[in-house]
């Protein structure tokens, strides 16, 4: 192996390793943060862990823009294709899940509206310069607003959706020590998503892939661990509706919090052909949908799993074969 390569390989596997650690030190203190001020365990559970499984997205984008490749915006599409299709798909086969209808009425509709604004405005001139192809300012300052509007929402909803199931036992630290978790969080994130992008890149070029490919597959996949992680860690302990919030929470805030803090920060602009990933993303939500009401309605089964995951391998297939 080259030198050059296996700089590469152990600067995008340590980053990575970053990025996920740095993520689960940002969930924890945020989470702490939240119940010390008595914030709904609801609202922790769907919100803020929706949104701390999502940390290592984010900085993974914001560092793809502002390197000017495609890196980001393919592993959001791709992390987002792997929830929807893999982790829900491994949890139904591990135990078959009861899906509530007002899961899908609302939270499923508010994640797949999200997604289909976000593609909207990437792929179209909606707001800014019409030259300009992804997420300009205007754009971005418009996604914010959306999700200032959806954590508002989820912030005073009246139930919790849950029940007992989503009351999680999350430890508690004081205020200096939440504080600190957060700021090392942060740093982690950010310090593992710009090495995983270097490395990525390098990786890619050897390869003789394109960087988005990376993107779409291994970065995707790595950054969906911290998902993966509360999720089946929540339906071991019996707490379905956390492990299915938590994808509907990440998906939701994927496309109007990343997109948007990431567009503040610097345009984010489309370098290759992305256009059938991102409506992949939509597919693969549209695929989960059928899945949930074929057979038994509002119940996703271990056949129904083993389906979405085997579609996941094919697509994957697909992609490298063209």
């Amino acid at each position: 192996m080259e030198p050059e390569i296996l700089k590469a390989l152990i600067l995008f596997v340590l980053g990575l390793y970053i990025l996920v650690k740095g993520a689960d030190i940002l969930i924890r203190g945020s989470v702490s943060v939240a119940k010390i001020f008595k914030v709904s365990n609801w609202f922790v559970a769907i919100v803020i862990a929706g949104i701390g499984t999502s940390i290592p997205e984010m900085s993974v984008v914001i560092a793809s823009a502002l390197a000017g490749n495609d890196i980001g915006l393919a592993a959001l599409a791709g992390t987002n294709i792997f929830n929807m299709l893999v982790i829900i798909g491994f949890i139904s086969i591990i135990s078959p899940l009861v899906i509530k209808p007002i899961w899908i009425s609302r939270d499923f509709m508010i994640a797949l509206g999200a997604i289909i604004i976000s593609v909207i405005f990437i792929f179209f001139p909606v707001l800014g310069d019409e030259a300009f192809l992804g997420v300009t300012a205007l754009e971005a300052l418009v996604l914010i607003a959306l999700l200032f509007v959806w954590f508002l929402f989820m912030f005073y909803r009246s139930d919790t959706s849950g029940g007992e199931e989503a009351e999680p036992d999350f430890e508690i630290f004081t205020i200096l020590t939440s504080a600190l978790l957060i700021l090392g969080g942060i740093l982690g994130v950010f310090i593992g998503g710009n090495w995983v992008v270097d490395g990525a890149e390098v990786l890619a070029l050897a390869l003789g892939i394109t960087p988005a490919i990376v993107g779409f597959t291994v970065v995707a996949i790595g950054t969906s661990l911290p998902e993966l992680t509360v999720s089946v860690v929540s339906l071991i302990q019996g707490r379905t509706s956390i492990a299915i919030g938590n994808i509907l929470g990440s998906t939701t805030f994927n496309f109007l919090g990343i997109l948007g803090i990431a567009g503040l920060i610097t345009p984010i602009a489309v370098v290759g052909d992305l256009f059938s990933e991102f409506i992949a993303v939509i597919v693969s939500m549209l695929i989960l949908l059928v899945a949930i009401f074929i057979g038994k309605r509002y119940r996703v089964g271990r056949i129904e799993g083993i389906i979405l995951i085997l579609l996941y391998v094919a697509y994957i297939v697909y992609i490298f074969v063209i």
